[in-house]
């Protein structure tokens, strides 16, 4: 007897995209994973391998590496926005209490995880979805910093352009140094921290970066 087939043509469709959706989550997840634990030197092979799919299955999703890195570091960076929760720090009556409560949170996030130490690759700036995310992040920094500035609590010399640098400062010490202290960040953000108050600054020479000569040390 003749096997009938019940299945309709739009479950057929259904079907593979449906399988197409879970195979993206899971090289996302794969993805997102090694590159916090070893950064963007982790290969499409590897990542292929932890998510349970093929070269080929990974490459009809994402044709080029960037392209994966790009919607690893977007997810990343929309999740760090959120958790950063600049509102938050805006709404704080207490400036310093905002302000350390701000850099305590960006410094914890970068520090736990290579794939946003990484994010500054020129290629990655040239994304305009990115580029928004870090003009946001970047604004609201600036927010925080002058109501701490006009309130006497951070020195005035302290800019914006210099949170992303002294970040970058006290993450390097994690590569190194961290090894079996996930926690040493804190102690040199704590000497960050009372390098930025105004009580007893000492004048700071030269200026900060421009934000020009930060997108360019990416391309050292």
């Amino acid at each position: 007897m003749a096997t009938v087939d019940t299945t309709t043509s739009g479950e057929a469709q259904r079907k593979p995209r449906a399988d197409a959706r879970r195979n993206r989550e899971r090289i996302l997840a794969a993805a997102s994973a090694a590159f916090a634990e070893d950064g963007f030197d982790v290969g499409v092979a590897e990542i292929a391998r932890r998510a349970g799919v093929g070269t080929g299955t990974l490459f009809r999703h994402f044709p080029t590496k960037l392209e994966l890195e790009v919607a690893v570091i977007l997810e990343r960076a929309t999740g760090m926005r959120e958790a950063l929760d600049l509102e938050r720090a805006l709404s704080d009556p207490d400036p310093w209490s905002a302000f350390e409560g701000l850099m305590t949170r960006a410094v914890e996030m970068t520090a736990s995880d290579r794939c946003l130490g990484q994010a500054i690759k020129p290629e990655l700036l040239t994304d305009p979805r990115l580029e928004q995310l870090r003009v946001e992040v970047f604004s609201g920094f600036e927010a925080v910093l002058a109501r701490g500035r006009d309130a006497g609590v951070i020195r005035r010399d302290l800019a914006a352009e210099d949170i992303p640098v002294l970040t970058a400062a006290i993450c390097s010490t994690m590569e190194r140094f961290g090894g079996d202290r996930p926690d040493l960040w804190r102690r040199y953000l704590g000497v960050v921290l009372d390098g930025m108050r105004a009580d007893g600054a000492v004048p700071l020479q030269p200026g900060p970066p421009a934000v020009g000569d930060l997108d360019k040390s990416c391309q050292v």
